[in-house]
């Protein structure tokens, strides 16, 4: 696919959304993405604590053995899931194993070449001349698992800062670090069920969305002072909807 029909392709997305004048000449320069925003903000504030809860486990487990390994206290899981029973969000139930991102390699990957399924709309996205776009691609046992996608971009008169996670695990496997996504409003999209969630930054709006889309699990961080911004980023998974 040519540059042209790569562009063509992109301006579709912001449904005949019109940049001021001499803007989007300037747009590339000007939304080079922020390094590893604020997706797992959450996570890190809560780091003291689980400090905190290792210890006292630990000495749980040197004082009262008979707690340990082969005891009759369920295992807990990340998001407070049990692996076995319970309810699991809008993943379904529990059982799951889980996978942190610390486990996997990660390796930095150019948009322009990069070809995973699922993540087509990175290349588009890195033609476009108002938007920016870096891959990092975590690999386990010689495959990819995880891909993010720092996006930012200009639409119309907003910036728009984003994180879209793709998982390419199977269905009983989830990402450790991601699971607070799996719980919130439930909502539909083209026929297409998502969960939402919404927080605040620096007076801007955080929108958190999970959804499925062509047996990919896509986990997005979306901040912008956008009403609903979020749906431009469903728009480019829209093609993937029909697909298992």
């Amino acid at each position: 696919m040519d540059d042209k029909r790569l562009q063509n392709e992109f301006d579709g997305y912001f449904g005949g959304a019109k940049l001021p004048e001499g803007l989007t000449a300037d747009a590339k320069a000007q939304v080079k993405p922020r390094k590893k925003r604020g997706s797992l903000k959450w996570f890190l504030r809560l780091a003291p604590v689980a400090i905190a809860l290792v210890a006292v486990v630990t000495a749980a487990v040197v004082f009262f053995p008979r707690f340990s390994v082969g005891g009759n206290i369920p295992d807990e899981v990340p998001g407070g899931q049990q692996s076995a029973g319970g309810s699991g969000g809008a993943g379904g139930s529990g059982g799951y194993s889980y996978l942190s991102l610390a486990e996997l390699q990660a390796n930095s990957e150019d948009p322009y070449s990069f070809d995973m399924e699922g993540m087509e709309f990175a290349k588009t996205l890195s033609y476009a001349s108002n938007a920016a776009v870096e891959l990092t691609a975590y690999y386990g046992d010689g495959a990819v698992k995880v891909v993010r996608a720092d996006i930012s971009l200009i639409n119309g008169q907003y910036r728009h800062d984003a994180v879209v996670y793709a998982e390419y695990t199977n269905e009983n496997t989830r990402i450790g670090e991601l699971t607070d996504y799996l719980s919130g409003d439930g909502r539909t999209y083209r026929g297409r069920e998502y969960i939402l969630n919404t927080d605040y930054d620096m007076g801007e709006q955080i929108y958190k969305i999970y959804i499925e889309a062509g047996g990919i699990k896509y986990y997005m961080s979306v901040e912008t002072a956008e009403s609903d911004g979020y749906l431009l980023y469903l728009r480019l998974l829209e093609k993937y909807f029909e697909k298992i």
